[in-house]
C-alpha cells in the first residue's frame, strides 16, 4: 500500500492537495484533474487510518455521486477496514453497499470483513460463515482469511479461546 504508506497520515495536508486538485478542474475546466477512482480510494484509506468513519463515508459519498462506484472495490475495502468497532451490522451494511453498486467482493473484502466480525462480540461465528459463502461468489480464501479465523477465535469467548476451532467449521 505504497499510495499511504507515511505514516501517521497528514490529513490537511492531503485534503489541502485534493483541494487544490480541485480547484484546478473548476479554474481551468481540465477533466484531467477530475477524481478517480485511485483518488478516492488513497483518500477514504487516510481516513480509515485515522478511524474517521465519517469522512470516509463522505468520500465515498462523493465517489458514489461522480459515477465511480462501480469501478472498483477497493475503495469499499478502505472504507469497512474505516468502520471498524462501529458493529457487526455497520460491517454487513457496507458489504450489501458493494453488491448493490454491482461490484464483486474480493478476498480482501472478506478478509476485511473476517476481521472487523471476529472483533465483535460472538462475531467469529458469522466470520466462520461468510468464509463459507465466499465459493459461491468465486473467491478462495487465503491464509491470511484462516489467520484472521485464528485470530478472532483466540480471543472470543464464543471459542473458549481455542482458535483451533476456527478452523472446525
Amino acid at each position: 500500500r505504497g499510495y499511504s504508506a507515511v505514516e501517521p497520515p497528514d490529513i490537511s495536508k492531503v485534503m489541502s492537495l485534493y483541494g487544490e486538485m480541485k480547484r484546478h478542474m473548476e479554474v481551468y475546466n481540465f477533466l484531467f484533474y477530475a477524481p478517480d477512482a485511485v483518488t478516492y480510494t488513497m483518500l477514504v484509506d487516510v481516513f480509515a487510518r485515522v478511524g474517521n468513519a465519517n469522512r470516509a463515508e463522505s468520500i465515498i459519498c462523493e465517489m458514489e455521486a461522480s459515477g465511480l462506484s462501480s469501478t472498483s472495490v477497493v475503495a469499499y475495502n478502505a472504507f469497512l477496514k474505516a468502520n471498524r468497532g462501529n458493529g457487526i451490522q455497520k460491517a454487513f451494511e457496507v458489504l450489501e453497499r458493494i453488491k448493490d453498486r454491482g461490484l464483486k467482493p474480493d478476498v480482501v473484502t472478506y478478509n476485511t470483513m473476517c476481521d472487523l466480525l471476529s472483533a465483535e462480540e460472538n462475531g467469529v461465528r458469522l466470520a466462520e460463515e461468510l468464509v463459507k459463502e465466499m465459493p459461491k461468489y468465486n473467491v478462495k480464501p487465503d491464509l491470511l482469511t484462516f489467520n484472521t479465523l485464528l485470530k478472532g477465535a483466540a480471543r472470543s469467548k464464543g471459542h473458549n479461546n481455542d482458535p483451533r476451532e476456527a478452523l472446525n467449521m
